[in-house]
């Protein structure tokens, strides 16, 4: 007999719901409902950790995060991110040296908030989600017999649609800004839902393309 594995989640509206699977089913558990953005149930202390070799084909999916993604935002840079409980973190980057000799890293942050618990230490105003660094390499199994094509999550297409109508902003004066957010304001754009919804980011990809047809 098989042995049997509980696991908790936080599904996308915030409750926690634990799914009971067993041990040889982790992994595509795991997958299955992290691929609908749910999430492990906490965040470890400082973000996972695993080797810099797994960056590059790392299962995102297992976290309930996004893939990385590059935008370019409004002041023209690009910008590597990836989403996970509805936010933001950006991927950062460290060379190998320094004052202390410390390996080459990535990782993914973000600012921290008012709601976030405090963190200590040198990056007391970050909250960091994953870091890739140090020798080895984690032996994730191959996922892709479970692997679906959902797309893009509804925060990855507002975010890209947001960062869209941000670079043609800055193109506008003064005057083309309070109109398009007059406009905005009209069809009820400007405060998105939480969580977001179908409607609201159909609406908002429909406002941002037309005003692509009309530049």
């Amino acid at each position: 007999m098989k042995d049997k594995v509980s696991i908790e989640f936080v599904h996308p509206l915030g409750h926690r719901i634990t799914v009971h699977t067993t041990e040889d089913r982790v992994w595509e558990t795991l997958a299955k409902y992290g691929r609908q953005r749910w999430t492990p149930a906490t965040l470890p202390p400082n973000g996972f950790q695993f080797p810099l070799d797994n960056h590059d084909d790392f299962p995102w999916e297992l976290i309930g995060a996004s893939r990385p993604k590059t935008y370019t935002n409004r002041d023209g840079e690009e910008q590597t991110v990836v989403y996970w409980q509805g936010m933001r973190y950006v991927q950062r980057r460290g060379e190998a040296g320094g004052r202390y000799n410390m390996p080459e890293a990535i990782w993914y942050s973000r600012s921290l908030r008012d709601t976030d618990p405090p963190v200590h230490g040198k990056n007391a105003e970050y909250v960091r989600l994953i870091t890739f660094s140090g020798p080895g390499r984690f032996p994730f199994p191959s996922l892709d017999s479970t692997r679906n094509t959902a797309g893009p999550s509804l925060e990855e297409r507002y975010h890209a649609a947001r960062d869209r109508l941000s670079n043609h902003a800055a193109t506008l004066s003064d005057s083309g800004k309070e109109a398009l957010r007059a406009s905005m304001r009209e069809q009820g754009l400007t405060h998105p839902p939480d969580p977001l919804t179908e409607d609201f980011v159909k609406a908002y990809e429909a406002f941002v393309q037309q005003l692509g047809a009309d530049s």
